[in-house]
């Protein structure tokens, strides 16, 4: 970990539990794979996010870029499951680890009732455990900032079609180049998805379709969800890696659900 990253983490223990020594303990990573895991969803469920990219491995030459993005994620995730009600329940299967690599199952319901299932894969380093799976942090952290890049390109989109388009929307190259998405979504990638975003003109009704998919699917694949959005901004969802799809003469998926 570089020595600015170790400051940040240093700042963020003092600012959050200034006080006592008990509570300075809690920034610490448990020396269990298995505590490790629970620590990170319990925060993440509470709307806990910061210090939260202290529990991951972060590899040797991250960049602050990268960091920036594995924060914005975490806050992300933390924000949309306290919307949701937060945790209702966690279940973490006992580990299996050999040497210095472990990996944890854990299942959790949420308090509206959606159960989902991730396998962490952890590393021992420096007399700790910490989530090793990449610089994003979970399946669900990373379904919950796709819908966000989602929402951002959808918002880009109308944006231009009220400005330079003229009525017309446009592809994520010309997006980027006219500053309303970033770079990592001008290029369709970004956080373990890959996004796409293209004009239909048909009858002079100016329309587009933009989708997200997981790069991979599966227990330790970037996600399990693939979404779809158009001109409506109305977000749609589908389990696996195949988005929705809806027609030109009909802008509702018929094999979606829409994200309330």
């Amino acid at each position: 970990m570089s020595k600015k990253l170790g400051v940040l983490v240093l700042t963020i223990c003092f600012s959050l539990f200034a006080g006592t020594d008990l509570l300075l303990a809690r920034c610490q990573t448990p020396k269990e794979p298995g505590e490790t895991v629970k620590k990170f969803f319990e925060m993440l469920g509470k709307g806990e996010a910061d210090g939260l990219e202290t529990i991951f491995l972060l590899p040797a030459d991250i960049t602050d870029s990268e960091i920036r993005d594995l924060k914005m994620s975490l806050l992300d995730a933390a924000k949309d499951l306290k919307r949701r009600g937060g945790i209702r329940s966690l279940t973490i299967s006992p580990q299996q680890s050999v040497g210095e690599r472990a990996e944890v199952r854990v299942e959790y319901t949420l308090a509206d009732g959606t159960t989902k299932i991730d396998t962490l894969v952890l590393a021992y380093d420096n007399g700790e455990w910490k989530i090793s799976t990449s610089v994003e942090p979970t399946q669900a952290a990373n379904e919950t900032a796709a819908i966000s890049s989602l929402k951002a390109i959808a918002e880009a989109q109308i944006l231009y079609s009220v400005t330079k388009g003229r009525g017309k929307f446009t592809d994520l190259a010309t997006l980027g180049k006219e500053n309303m998405i970033n770079s990592n979504l001008a290029f369709g990638e970004k956080g373990g998805y890959l996004f796409t975003s293209k004009p239909i003109l048909i009858k002079e009704q100016a329309m587009f379709d933009t989708t997200a998919r997981p790069k991979s699917t599966g227990a330790t694949g970037t996600g399990n969800r693939s979404f779809y959005c158009n001109e409506t901004l109305v977000v749609y969802e589908a389990k696996g890696g195949e988005p929705p799809s809806a027609t030109a003469s009909d802008r509702v998926p018929k094999d979606g659900s829409p994200i309330k």
